[in-house]
């Protein structure tokens, strides 16, 4: 094959991508979901953070055989659970584990909406 046509292709597949953008689901006005993977989607939530104003935090939905991995909770109790009945309506499966990588709001604020629902939480 010549070098200009294999050039012209992947340019035109990299421009199809980046048009494109992932496949984004809006939960709420603060809430959004991302899809990376079949079973892997990023979380989005926001929060008015003074004096920064809107500040995004996100984590990950793992999809498993008949449950969801939530690795990192959005910023509150409230957001969890937008999050959690949009994938039980959407997804037909429970949240049955959480894992926070670290301890501030933007990844533990809604642990306690999670462990409410008997959710596992794991982290260091």
């Amino acid at each position: 094959m010549r070098k200009d046509f294999i050039i012209t292709v992947l340019f035109l597949l990299t421009g199809t991508m980046i048009f494109a953008g992932p496949e984004k689901i809006r939960i709420a006005d603060d809430l959004y979901l991302e899809k990376i993977s079949d079973n892997v989607w990023i979380h989005i939530s926001e929060m008015d953070v003074p004096p920064w104003g809107k500040v995004a935090a996100n984590g990950l939905v793992v999809k498993e055989k008949g449950f969801a991995v939530i690795i990192d909770t959005p910023w509150n109790d409230q957001q969890s659970e937008k999050l959690d009945t949009w994938i039980r309506e959407n997804w037909g499966i429970p949240v049955k584990t959480v894992i926070g990588c670290h301890y501030h709001g933007d990844c533990l604020g809604g642990l306690g909406y999670f462990k409410g629902k008997g959710a596992d939480s794991y982290s260091l």
